[in-house]
Formats: structure tokens, sequence, C-alpha cells
């Protein structure tokens, strides 16, 4: 009896403590890192993980909008137009056969002269 208490001690000694990462690759850089591993007699994950704790990693990092005011102004702008192609598009459908071609031309015109303005004015090229 006194072996089979110790039994279950030396299993849980024994237990790992590893745990799994699943990461999306392309098949070329797949097949890229293995070469690179059986080259360097390792294992794939022996690759990565020598990889990871050697290199250092750079962040760059992206400006935030100058101000959230400007992020509501370029948003409403956004939806606004957004609401005007619906309504065109609700016009269209509705009445096909008498809608006025030359005036929903003009009017998807105007949409889009707005939103290019808008994109200059965000971007800094007014």
């Amino acid at each position: 009896m006194n072996e089979q208490d110790e039994l279950p001690a030396v299993k849980q000694q024994s237990k790992l403590t590893t745990t799994r990462i699943h990461i999306k690759l392309k098949k070329t850089l797949k097949t890229e890192l293995e070469q690179k591993a059986s080259e360097n007699f390792m294992s794939l994950s022996q690759l990565l993980l020598q990889s990871a704790r050697t290199s250092t990693i750079t962040i760059k990092r992206t400006d935030a909008p100058k101000s959230s005011k400007e992020l509501l102004v370029m948003t409403a702008a956004y939806n606004k137009f957004g609401s005007q192609l619906n309504m065109l598009a609700k016009h269209c459908n509705t009445f096909k056969e008498n809608s006025n071609t030359m005036k929903i031309l003009s009017c998807l015109i105007d949409i889009e002269r707005g939103i290019t303005e808008l994109k200059a004015e965000l971007l800094g090229e007014l």
C-alpha cells in the first residue's frame, strides 16, 4: 500500500506545466521558419522561443487625433454623407422609372466633392 500512495505523488510531480500558443502563418512563412529551424538542428518551437527571448521588439505608435472634437467633427461629416447616399439610394429604388438621373448625378458629385474636401482638410492639404 505504501507504493500505491507514492505513485500518485510521482505522477503529480511529473505533470507538465506548459501551455500552447496558436498562431496563424502563411504556408510559405511556416516552411521558411521550419527550414531555418532544421538548418540549426532545432524544432520550430525552439526556434520561435529563442527568437522571442533574444530579440528586441520595437512598437510603432500612431498619434491619436489632436482632439476628440476633431474626431467628432469628422464622424459627423461622414455620417452626413452616408445619410445623403442612403436618401439617394431609397429614392432610386422607390422611383425607378421616374427618377431624374441628372439631379441624382449632381447630388452624387456634390457628395464626392464634400468627401474630397473633408479628406483634404483632415490631411492638411487645403
